[in-house]
């Protein structure tokens, strides 16, 4: 369904991203104490930040893709519609109502107009495919 997006990201890892949170008030506490150098401390924000950058950009890629799928899913809807409407206009040019069959009196004139729609429709559909 989404193509380049890998299932191991801290997106969709719980574990991942609960590590990353855990080691960044690890190290929160240990930048409170005084126990990390202050260039120790930037080299780690940018590492965090890079795995932010990284998730939201994984984050953004899923909606990039689920936006093309919705737009693929409808464009061939409106394409099988545009077809659908293409072979109902052509089937109306195509068929001819019998002039007896505009208001059939009797049961048995009208089961046999139906079964000559019926038949002219099968054959329009084996033209049509061709």
């Amino acid at each position: 369904m989404f193509t380049g997006i890998k299932a191991v990201s801290y997106f969709f890892d719980p574990v991942n991203r609960i590590a990353a949170v855990e080691d960044r008030l690890m190290i929160t506490s240990k930048v409170a104490s005084g126990k990390v150098a202050s260039g120790a401390v930037r080299e780690i924000a940018n590492v965090f930040d890079e795995r932010e950058l990284k998730m939201r950009r994984e984050r953004a890629q899923i909606e990039i893709d689920k936006a093309r799928e919705l737009e693929t899913i409808r464009l061939a809807k409106r394409a099988e519609e545009i077809a659908k409407a293409k072979k109902e206009a052509a089937f109306k040019r195509f068929y001819q109502k019998p002039d007896e069959c505009d208001q059939p009196e009797r049961q048995s004139i009208r089961v046999e107009c139906a079964n000559k729609y019926i038949r002219a429709r099968h054959e329009f559909d084996i033209a049509y495919q061709e």
